[in-house]
């Protein structure tokens, strides 16, 4: 397939994905789905067609093209931007491991700057139980493109992070959502962010869960001792 016919498949994904987002996440799971368009169908066209643009856009960013990156994130920016609950996840998902596998890219911190404001947006509207958990991990894996951040960026991340952090376990035996979720999570953290989010964790001193901190998620440390649930009597 000619790199013309790529872009052109992928814009016609794009529609099916908008749709699929649109109609299927609305549907009343009460009733009975439509014979002639089954969700579970759709669904997995859609996991399917998510895995060629991976591949494409890899084998793009492999040439030091970010044709199919740029189609994505215009796509995430205005036709996801107001169903932010159902693919646009997995467009985040894989955004961050394109941006983490292709970090030397030409123009990575303009890429990494609008992931950031996707991220950002998500978070500040759209975090629920769940979501708390994965912009934690989110945040967690951006912390390994420090090297290719400006310096505003590196401070979005390391706020967000912390945010995260400060919302998990309000104390000891009382979590937020559950510090499983940092043990399963913090091992990639990369410790080049360190200083900077040491810096803004002493901002909030004293404090139980900032020293925690500290103590458990600087490197080198047990992060599985961080704010451990208290089994109940």
């Amino acid at each position: 397939m000619q790199d013309d016919e790529k872009r052109d498949y992928i814009a016609r994904v794009q529609d099916l994905v908008e749709f699929y987002d649109v109609v299927y996440r609305r549907l009343d799971p009460s009733q009975p789905s439509l014979v002639e368009f089954d969700p579970a169908r759709a669904s997995g066209v859609v996991e399917g067609a998510l895995r060629v643009i991976d591949f494409w856009c890899r084998a793009f960013l492999a040439e030091e093209r970010t044709d199919i990156l740029e189609s994505v994130l215009e796509f995430m920016e205005t036709r996801l931007a107001q169903h932010r609950k159902g693919v646009f996840k997995q467009f985040l998902d894989k955004l961050i491991a394109w941006l983490n596998s292709f970090s030397g890219v030409r123009g990575i911190a303009h890429f990494i700057g609008r992931y950031l404001a996707m991220l950002r947006a998500y978070d500040n509207d759209f975090n629920d139980w769940d979501d708390y958990r994965y912009c934690l991990e989110q945040y967690t894996k951006a912390t390994r493109l420090f090297p290719a951040m400006a310096p505003a960026q590196k401070t979005c991340v390391i706020r967000g992070l912390y945010e995260q952090l400060r919302m998990c376990g309000r104390d000891i035996g009382d979590s937020w959502y559950t510090t499983n979720a940092v043990y399963s999570t913090w091992g990639q953290f990369d410790v080049i962010a360190w200083p900077l989010l040491e810096a803004e964790i002493r901002r909030d001193l004293p404090g139980l869960k900032q020293e925690a901190m500290l103590e458990h998620l600087k490197p080198g440390a047990d992060y599985t001792k961080f704010l451990p649930r208290r089994r109940r009597a």
